[in-house]
């Protein structure tokens, strides 16, 4: 019987039936048919043959017939493969699959001819709609006879029978894949593949309320295939070279509990060179993008750079080729364990994109970036760790600056799904990984990207990943002292945001890390890497280590609107620094025959109060590596005695200011708060500096470490009251010999500057 197009679209429609446990994802195909392809079809009828009404369609030139080819073949092809790939789960279970067939009609007009396919049984559901349409000539050009384009859309909700754990990694993506079958086929019976394609999810309802609901997961964004590349209409010329669907075709050969791998060619508009990227479990792994640099260089530069001497380098990452080529640029590496390899991926991109394990143009006594002398690859992460840790009883880890067999100078660590998160970021893998780092080692974890602006952080069930590993090791005071955090944007798609897990708090690492002169990073780089035949680096100098010294405001944000620092001193600093009525204090020098100038209030200042903020800029800062150097020239150089007079006077009028994000020394240069006397007793203290409450996290600590100048009332001090400070604070870590100095100024009331006599000589 006929039916009407009304009648047809609500068929379509209705046959699709949503799986509650399987993804539906549409393929929508537009290409151009062949001169062969149509000379074949123009011999082949019709199999819907009582449709054609009009003898004026049966047009050599424009064979309707194509439609109705491509919707047969391709739903032929899905049901087959849907059908052996189930068999054999069914035949486990003493099943059988029962046949299937294909609803087909055509519908020829002068317009077009469309051709529906459709199927619905338990397990796969799909609608398949084909047309064949004519190209536009124009009179002007009668003698060019039209091409034959050909449309294609195709809607598929299929799942595979389970009878096994190990079809959980295809679960999600059948659909997709069946598609991904169906392309070359298509691009078969046209006889080209210059087609505009594209493959991509179709939600349901149901989907949208569970993302309502969800956790703000960090690692679900633009860095999946199907964002990339399957429906991504921008790029030219896709490829799949390496095809993961192809196991639902071999499904006895396949092994599913292994990842699947992906491998792409395609060209992005404006560039000339083609694009190569590797995918594992649709994740985004390699590319031979420029980003793919940029995210390799923040992830290795800053941690080996800020360690003095690194020798021994642990890569935990299924893909770690980018990482290795980066890491063997710096000198002193010598041995590198690859932890949790794919050797599946790296034997693809071996054959796809060799140059990615070539490192003979960054390292002269290296050909391969995986050298077998050189590198110890480890497939199970867990046997890794604790195979390390049963080695590692018999050493005494906190009496070396560098790391000795069986421990890390530096460990990578890269997250790329949900799984490796669970494993690499739970409570007892951090706690082995942690144990084989010793007091200069650092740890850099790549997962996620920066917090969302969007997201409202008060509610602490929207969290991520990543939010809830950093919660946790910030409550781990026992294995790690201090965290940063950093991003790189130019690395995306890959995940933007590294989190750098330091052992020590005061160690030659962190110190090295602080460095806030670009100069000094980027003389290292000379001296401490190989020579290169271009630049060392693309992305990573001094002036990109000094900025990312300061986390995003959006990390201040999320830090101080969660749990994670909302109760925490340091935000609310934030807002009491921005409301004006907290910087109206007042103040004055005055003199004294004993103590020399004191700082006294010259009105009223409340509680809270800021005194004198502007000693946050008006200072001198001195990193602990420009100190040292310091101190050495002035023992090397005795008689450049205003180079000690300088040190006299930094030591006199500054302090050891090593807060978060800060090393070396700190002196006011113009303002009043430089002449604050100590405070002898906690009852004459008026006055105390930017809040160090000890966390091991703080954005907002490492993004405003000047602020560690600021000096902030204690409590209500009166007008003519003397503003005094616990010197206590100025110095890191205990000192005997100051403390000694401190019970003499409270003692005597002299401190270090020599009172002179108002007639006399002003002091320093």
């Amino acid at each position: 019987m006929h039916l009407s197009w009304l009648k047809c679209a609500a068929l379509t429609t209705s046959l699709l039936v949503h799986s509650a446990e399987a993804s539906s994802y549409q393929l929508t195909y537009d290409g151009v048919a062949s001169p062969k392809t149509v000379q074949k079809y123009a011999s082949i009828p019709f199999k819907n043959s009582n449709f054609l009404t009009d003898s004026s369609l049966d047009d050599p030139l424009f064979p309707a017939s194509i439609a109705e080819g491509v919707a047969l073949s391709i739903s032929s092809d899905f049901l087959s493969i849907w059908s052996n790939f189930n068999e054999i789960q069914v035949e486990k279970s003493g099943g059988k699959v029962p046949s299937l067939s294909t609803d087909t009609n055509c519908f020829p007009s002068n317009a077009g001819t469309k051709c529906f396919a459709s199927h619905t049984s338990e397990g796969i559901s799909f609608a398949v709609e084909s047309s064949v349409y004519k190209e536009f000539v124009s009179s002007a050009e009668p003698s060019v006879d039209p091409q034959v384009g050909v449309r294609v859309d195709v809607t598929m909700n299929a799942l595979p029978i389970r009878t096994e754990d190990s079809l959980d990694s295809v679960r999600d993506v059948f659909s997709r894949d069946l598609l991904l079958l169906a392309l070359p086929k298509i691009n078969h019976i046209l006889g080209s593949d210059n087609a505009l394609w594209s493959i991509e999810e179709k939600k349901s309802v149901f989907d949208f309320q569970k993302e309502e609901t969800a956790s703000d997961d960090s690692l679900t964004r633009m860095d999946l295939m199907e964002e990339m590349v399957l429906s991504n209409t921008n790029i030219l010329m896709r490829k799949h070279t390496v095809s993961s669907a192809n196991r639902l075709q071999n499904k006895e050969d396949a092994d599913f509990t292994k990842p699947a791998v992906d491998i792409w060619t395609y060209r992005v508009p404006g560039q000339k060179k083609l694009t190569t990227a590797m995918f594992i479990d649709s994740k985004l792994r390699a590319t031979t993008d420029m980003y793919g640099v940029a995210h390799a260089e923040l992830f290795v530069h800053p941690a080996l750079l800020a360690h003095s001497y690194p020798l021994r380098i642990a890569v935990i990452s299924d893909s770690p080729l980018s990482l290795l080529k980066e890491i063997w640029k710096h000198k002193t590496v010598e041995k590198i364990d690859v932890i949790g390899l794919h050797k599946g991926a790296f034997d693809e991109m071996e054959k796809h994109i060799p140059d990615a394990d070539d490192c003979t143009s960054v390292n002269p006594y290296l050909d391969e970036c995986m050298d077998e002398l050189e590198i110890k690859i480890w497939e199970d992460p867990a046997s890794w760790a604790d195979f390390m840790l049963s080695q590692a009883n018999n050493y005494d880890k906190s009496w070396y600056g560098y790391a000795p067999f069986p421990f890390y100078d530096v460990i990578l660590l890269d997250i790329a799904s949900e799984k490796q998160a669970e494993e690499y970021l739970s409570e007892e893998f951090q706690k082995k990984i942690l144990n084989l780092v010793v007091s200069e080692s650092l740890v850099v974890v790549n997962v996620g990207s920066m917090p969302s602006i969007e997201v409202d952080y008060t509610n602490d069930d929207k969290k991520s990943i990543q939010a809830e590993y950093l919660k946790d090791m910030s409550g781990r005071v026992d294995l790690v002292e201090a965290i940063h955090v950093y991003d790189e944007p130019l690395g995306a798609p890959f995940d933007t945001t590294f989190i750098m897990l330091i052992p020590k708090a005061y160690s030659k690492g962190y110190f090295r890390l602080v460095r806030k002169q670009p100069a000094v990073i980027d003389l290292d780089i000379v001296s401490l890497l190989h020579k290169q035949k271009s630049l060392p680096t693309m992305f990573y100098d001094g002036p990109t280590h000094v900025n990312l010294l300061k986390p995003n405001r959006a990390w201040e944000n999320y830090y101080c609107t969660s749990s994670l620092g909302r109760n925490n001193p340091d935000c609310a600093f934030l807002s009491d620094f921005y409301d004006p009525e907290r910087h109206e204090a007042k103040t004055e020098v005055k003199r004294n025959g004993v103590k020399g100038r004191g700082l006294f209030a010259a009105n009223d200042i409340m509680k809270g109060s800021f005194i004198n903020a502007d000693d946050i800029h008006l200072s001198m800062h001195i990193d602990r590596h420009q100190w040292d150097a310091f101190n050495a020239f002035i023992e090397d150089y005795p008689d450049a005695t205003k180079y000690q007079e300088l040190h006299d006077f930094m030591i006199s009028y500054g302090f050891e200011n090593e807060s978060m994000g800060n090393s070396g020394w700190s002196v006011s240069l113009a303002n009043m708060n430089t002449f604050t006397n100590h405070a002898c007793t906690e009852v004459e203290v008026t006055a105390t500096t930017y809040p160090q409450n000890y966390v091991i996290f703080s954005p907002s600590m490492f993004r405003r470490s000047e602020y560690s100048m600021v000096t902030i009332a204690e409590r209500d001090v009166k007008e003519g009251e003397e503003i005094l400070i616990d010197y206590t604070a100025f110095r890191t870590l205990n000192d005997d010999k100051f403390s000694t100095f401190l019970k003499t100024v409270c003692d005597t009331g002299e401190g270090l500057v020599p009172v002179k006599d108002e007639k006399g000589a002003d002091e320093l």
